[in-house]
């Protein structure tokens, strides 16, 4: 009976994948000359989409822009081409924290989904998605500080940053932040280069003071160059094409960009993932 309850399951499972919802499934498992007979007859009902998704406390940030990402979607007449209308129950906590990062994108660093509800309407069992925001304050960075690490300037540092003191908090300048620090590292040798904001919020004036935390690690130096998925190009005539990059040299970001972009330039490979890097210690 465990092993049919089982199978049972995952075929519910099959059917919500595919919309139906509804599907009743009734199982039964019948005895003739000492073996079992499972019979599974499935009632498939109706496919039931997302009719509505609805945002309750919202008043600082419109339904359109949190639409735009969250991954529940209303139904609509051309929903084949973004699956729009599809309801999958673990969507609504990936949404959840979704909405939550939209809110710090737009300074509201305390902003909380703080309930979720799904229903179906009694009319036609279509889903209602409901969510409920507590938006908070907005906030603005006070200060930013970084670590040169007596390698580079720390008034150079900050110049580069896309996020600069009484701006407006935003999660997503801070990723774009950190991809360009660890550029600049990456372009002094250190590769591998970590970098963690530390994020200070003060309740009272609705500030953030953000300092950025760095583990360099060690200068990487090219060891050797391997080159597979090559299969109708020669190993020499793309080594040819990597002169900027010789053993025993300190690797750099410009330098792997540099000749990764000479061999795209070639014309061989399929853009724009016909060419990557993998670096390993």
């Amino acid at each position: 009976q465990r092993k049919v309850d089982w199978l049972v399951k995952k075929i519910k499972n099959l059917y919500r994948k595919k919309e139906y919802h509804m599907v009743d499934i009734i199982s039964k498992i019948e005895m003739e000359d000492g073996k079992a007979i499972v019979t599974i007859d499935i009632q498939e009902n109706r496919p039931v989409h997302v009719k509505r998704v609805i945002f309750k406390g919202n008043e600082k940030v419109s339904d359109k822009k949190i639409r735009d990402f969250i991954q529940t979607k209303e139904d609509w007449i051309f929903s084949f081409l973004n699956k729009a209308g599809s309801y999958q129950e673990e969507n609504i906590e990936v949404d959840k924290r979704i909405i939550e990062q939209v809110y710090k994108t737009y300074g509201y660093i305390n902003a909380k989904v703080t309930d979720s509800k799904v229903e179906q309407d009694p009319c036609d069992n279509e889903f209602i998605v409901t969510f409920t925001i507590k938006e908070g304050e907005k906030f603005k960075i006070s200060e930013i500080t970084v670590d040169g690490k007596e390698i580079l300037n720390e008034d150079y540092l900050l110049a580069i940053l896309p996020i600069q003191p009484k701006q407006i908090y935003s999660h997503r300048a801070m990723f774009d932040a950190i991809e360009l620090l660890k550029d600049t590292w990456g372009d002094h040798g250190f590769i591998f280069a970590d970098v963690q904001p530390n994020i200070e919020p003060n309740v009272e004036d609705n500030t953030v003071k953000i300092h950025f935390n760095t583990d360099l690690g060690n200068k990487v130096f090219l060891n050797r160059v391997s080159i597979s998925g090559n299969l109708k190009t020669r190993d020499y005539v793309l080594r040819r094409k990597l002169a900027s990059l010789c053993e025993g040299d300190l690797i750099t970001k410009t330098k792997m960009d540099r000749a990764k972009d000479t061999i795209e330039g070639l014309g061989y490979f399929v853009l724009p993932d016909g060419v990557n890097w993998k670096t390993t210690k």
